[in-house]
């Protein structure tokens, strides 16, 4: 997998003098990456809204429907409990029926 710093510099070259798109962006990195770059692109960018939690106990937390595109963000949720130096990490994957 190429660097980020690899990844800007090969953008800067193909776009150099000239205009790219913040999906010309997206698809050089998206066609270098193991990652899914362009659905993270689509959910985190182009969608309005944002994910939104109830927490009801430490071990019941519930992803609503968020307003503006009526969905539930795939995504882990991940939670630090604790105080000073006695500190859990708490990590849920967010999933749908």
């Amino acid at each position: 997998m190429l660097s980020s710093y690899k990844k800007v510099e090969r953008i800067l070259k193909k776009y150099s003098y000239g205009n790219a798109t913040w999906d010309d962006l997206i698809s050089i990195i998206d066609s270098k990456s193991d990652d899914d770059i362009k659905v993270w692109s689509n959910v985190w960018v182009k969608t309005a809204g944002m994910p939104v939690y109830d927490w009801y106990t430490p071990k019941s937390i519930e992803q609503r429907e968020d307003r503006m595109s009526n969905r539930i963000w795939q995504q882990p949720l991940k939670i630090k409990r604790g105080y000073g130096s006695d500190i859990t990490l708490i990590v849920w994957q967010i999933i749908t029926f």
